[in-house]
C-alpha cells in the first residue's frame, strides 16, 4: 500500500489557535516516512505542506453566492467550499492513508467525499462533539442536518477520533454499539520545555494565574467568588497573593459584581497572551487554574490545560466532573464543581497551601506528564495511522 500520509485540515501554524498548534506538534514529533498537510495556510517545513488558499476575494465570492440568510444556514459551518477544494487537493496528492482534523467540521466533509470516490483509508480526528456539542446554536433544521452528516462520517470512516472518553461516551451513545470499535482516544500534547521555573524568592508574591477566554456560560465568576469567600474566611490566606486573568472575556471582569466584592488589588485582568508568551507566563506561576462551565458533566479537554501540566505548576480546577477534572485530579491537583462554592473554597485553599510549599519545584504526576508529551502523543497517531493502512 502507498505509505504517503496527507492530514487536511484548515489551521496549521503559523496560526496559533489551539488547534493548529496541537496539530502542528503532531506533525513535527511524527516519524512517518511520506507525511503531506493540506491547509489554507502554509506552515513550517516539517513535512510537504500544501496550501489551499481561501482569501478574502473568494470568501466574498462565496458570500454573494450564497447571501445573508442561506449562509447562516451553511451546515456544518461555513468552510464547505474551502474543504471542496482542499479534497480535490488531496485526490491529487494519491494518500495511502487520510487523516481530517476538525474544526471545522467541514474537513470531514472532504475526507466523505475522497472516501466514497477513492476508498482511501480515512481517519476523522473528531476532537470535540459535533451534533452533541452543548455551545452549539444550531436551529431545528441545521441541528438535523448536522446529525445526518455526523452519521455519514461515523460510519464510513475507518477510525473516529476523540480527545477524551467522556466525549466517546456522549457522542457514540446514539450509535449501534458496535460502531465503537472504530473509536481511539488521542490526548492533547503540551509544548516541551527545557526551561526551569526561577524559585520563589523571599517577600515574593505567589501568582496564581489563569490563561484562557470568557465566554458564554464560561466565566471567572465561580474563582472570584471562592477568593472572597477565603478573604472573609481567612485573609491571612491571601495576604502574599496575586492573582492574574489572562485572555479575551465577552463581558468586562471588571464589570462583574463578583470582582467588585474582592479585595483591591488582589486581581488583575489582562488582555489575551501570544502564544509563546502564554508558555512563559504558565511555567512562571506558582498555580495554575482551569475554569469550566458549571454542567452535570463536561466533556472538553481543553488543550490550555495539557499545556498547564506540561508547565508542571500546582493545579486547581473549578470545573464539573469529566475529562478536565479527570486530568487535574490524576496529575495531583485540586478540583472542585464550579457551582459548588464551598468545595472551591476549601479547594483553592488546599491548592494555595501546596503551591507555598512547591516553591516552583517540578510537579505533577510523572505519568500524567509522560502521556501527553508531543513524543508519545505523535507516536501513539504514528500507530494509529499504521493500523488503519494494515486493516484496509
Amino acid at each position: 500500500m502507498n505509505a504517503r500520509t496527507v492530514f487536511l485540515t484548515y489551521v496549521y501554524p503559523p496560526d496559533e489557535s489551539a488547534q493548529a498548534v496541537q496539530i502542528g506538534r503532531l506533525v513535527e514529533h511524527s516519524q512517518l516516512p511520506d507525511l503531506h498537510v493540506v491547509c489554507e495556510t502554509a506552515g513550517p517545513p516539517r513535512s510537504a505542506v500544501h496550501t489551499v488558499p481561501w482569501g478574502a476575494v473568494a470568501r466574498a465570492r462565496h458570500r454573494l453566492r450564497w447571501g445573508t440568510f442561506r449562509s447562516r444556514l451553511m451546515v456544518p459551518d461555513a468552510f464547505r467550499p474551502w474543504a471542496r477544494d482542499a479534497a480535490r487537493a488531496t485526490r491529487g496528492l494519491q494518500p495511502g492513508v487520510l487523516v481530517t482534523f476538525g474544526q471545522p467540521m467541514s474537513d470531514h466533509l472532504a475526507g466523505l467525499a475522497l472516501k466514497r470516490r477513492t476508498g482511501v483509508p480515512w481517519i476523522a480526528h473528531l476532537s470535540d462533539p459535533w451534533s452533541d456539542n452543548p455551545f452549539r446554536t444550531d436551529g431545528r433544521v441545521a441541528r438535523t442536518l448536522n446529525r445526518r452528516l455526523e452519521r455519514r462520517v461515523v460510519e464510513k470512516a475507518d477510525r473516529l477520533v476523540f480527545t477524551s472518553a467522556p466525549t466517546v461516551d456522549l457522542v457514540m451513545a446514539k450509535y449501534p454499539p458496535a460502531l465503537r470499535s472504530k473509536v481511539r482516544v488521542l490526548p492533547h500534547a503540551f509544548s516541551p520545555t527545557s526551561a526551569s521555573a526561577a524559585p520563589r524568592r523571599d517577600g515574593e508574591p505567589l501568582v496564581v494565574r489563569h490563561l484562557g477566554a470568557f465566554y458564554g456560560p464560561r466565566s471567572p465568576a465561580p474563582f472570584l467568588n471562592a477568593l472572597s469567600a477565603l478573604a472573609l474566611r481567612d485573609p491571612a490566606a491571601l495576604a502574599d497573593v496575586r492573582v492574574e486573568l489572562w485572555g479575551p472575556a465577552e463581558t468586562p471582569v471588571e464589570s462583574l459584581a463578583e470582582y467588585a466584592a474582592l479585595p483591591v488589588g488582589l486581581v488583575t485582568v489582562h488582555g489575551n497572551a501570544p502564544y509563546s508568551k502564554s508558555l512563559d507566563l504558565m511555567r512562571s506561576a506558582d498555580l495554575l487554574v482551569v475554569i469550566d462551565a458549571p454542567a452535570r458533566l463536561s466533556v472538553f479537554l481543553p488543550s490550555k490545560l495539557i499545556e498547564y501540566v506540561g508547565a508542571r505548576r500546582p493545579l486547581l480546577g473549578l470545573t464539573p466532573p469529566g475529562a478536565a477534572a479527570d486530568v487535574v485530579v490524576r496529575a495531583g491537583g485540586w478540583v472542585a464543581a464550579p457551582d459548588r462554592p464551598v468545595e472551591a473554597v476549601d479547594a483553592l485553599a488546599a491548592a494555595l497551601d501546596a503551591a507555598r510549599r512547591n516553591e516552583r519545584g517540578e510537579w505533577g504526576a510523572p505519568e500524567v506528564v509522560a502521556e501527553h508529551s508531543p513524543q508519545a502523543v505523535a507516536a501513539a497517531m504514528d500507530a494509529l495511522v499504521a493500523e488503519t493502512a494494515a486493516a484496509a
